[in-house]
């Protein structure tokens, strides 16, 4: 009876996390283009709002960083310059499939004007009036 030497096993390369994502990138979109200094925005707002522990981590949503917070509930969006937050019923208009696409990165908080309250953003404005529904009006 022989005995024949195993061949000898190589350990396995350890690969860059961009070596591996590489393949994947088309599917991981924005996703993985978190930047410092809108996570560092959206953390300083969030402290200086009293939003409390946000309830998702951030994430890249076309082209903007966002991140939810149950107060409210609120979305605070970053467009790279500045940061404001969308709540009460605007955040649920705006996280309404396509919604955020037809409206663009908000520009202002929401705030009274005369009897309702709006909120601009890039491309139109959510307007609310009580006892009625939010709709979506040209931006002025």
């Amino acid at each position: 009876m022989q005995i024949q030497a195993a061949a000898p096993v190589q350990a396995p390369r350890i690969r860059p996390v961009e070596e591996v994502i590489a393949p994947y990138r088309h599917l991981l979109g924005d996703a993985i283009k978190l930047n410092a200094g809108a996570l560092k925005r959206l953390r300083a707002y969030a402290a200086d709002h009293e939003l409390g522990q946000p309830s998702s981590n951030p994430a890249r949503w076309n082209g903007l960083t966002v991140q939810r917070y149950p107060k409210g509930p609120a979305l605070v969006v970053d467009d790279g310059r500045e940061t404001f937050q969308v709540r009460n019923g605007f955040y649920e208009f705006y996280t309404r499939p396509g919604a955020q696409q037809a409206l663009g990165a908000p520009q202002e908080e929401e705030h009274w004007e005369g009897n309702r309250v709006v909120q601009r953003f890039a491309k139109a404005m959510l307007i609310w009036q009580p006892n009625k529904a939010v709709t979506i009006g040209p931006k002025r």
